[in-house]
């Protein structure tokens, strides 16, 4: 019954992150207490954290002013 418990708990926490998950750190608004939010889903979901720190690095990559820039962070994100 715990255990029940607690998956519905999780699901609750995950419900509505999609699009925390879509911004970028720097755009999760203070207010509305996102950044919170997102910690505690990634928190609960360890695949997930994954997936979202990677997408954030990859976002960085693209950034890079050249090629050459984004070689060393390309190869070390891989």
């Amino acid at each position: 019954c715990n255990r029940k418990r607690g998956r519905h708990l999780g699901k609750k926490v995950l419900e509505g992150t999609r699009w925390l998950l879509m911004k970028t750190s720097f755009r999760l608004v203070l207010e509305k207490d996102e950044h919170t939010r997102l910690q505690e889903a990634l928190q609960l979901n360890q695949p997930l954290a994954t997936a979202y720190y990677m997408k954030d690095d990859l976002r960085r990559i693209w950034q890079q002013e050249d090629k050459e820039s984004a070689e060393f962070p390309l190869s070390d994100w891989i």
